[in-house]
């Protein structure tokens, strides 16, 4: 005697899943109309030579993965991924660090970091995303006297 062939638990009902397409549908629409927006960052107001700085950074991005979950409770491929792929970091000119990020990232990402300020200059930050759009952000480090 055969063994009966399992047929795959169904997860959502056909109105659960026609939501989920017309969610899908309007974030595929945000994200056509979608302009970076101008990141935000913070640095101490009282900085002496030599002393670590903590730079914190906040860019308003939502990340997609362009995963869709299927009704049987598997993901695949539904669409092109929309995230922040690339973050410079730029102090007095150079290049001090580079990341990565990936879509598993946060929506709205804030980043922070430590440096050293060694001179008075500016550190720029720089944000490409998938669609190689960019924004940055500019700070200048200015020392205090104590």
């Amino acid at each position: 005697m055969a063994k009966a062939e399992k047929k795959p638990k169904v997860l959502f009902t056909p109105d659960e899943l026609f939501e989920m397409r017309e969610a899908e549908e309007d974030q595929i629409e945000e994200e056509k109309k979608y302009k970076m927006q101008k990141p935000r960052m913070r640095i101490p107001r009282k900085i002496a030579k030599g002393d670590i700085i903590r730079v914190q950074v906040k860019i308003s991005h939502p990340i997609r993965t362009g995963l869709r979950f299927t009704p049987i409770g598997t993901f695949v491929r539904g669409r092109a991924p929309f995230y922040i792929r690339l973050v410079e970091v730029f102090y007095g000119g150079e290049l001090v660090t580079k990341l990565e990020p990936n879509s598993a990232t946060s929506d709205d990402p804030l980043l922070g970091f430590h440096l050293r300020a060694d001179k008075e200059a500016p550190i720029r930050i720089v944000f490409t995303n998938h669609r190689d759009d960019q924004s940055e952000v500019s700070r200048m480090v200015k020392f205090t006297a104590n």
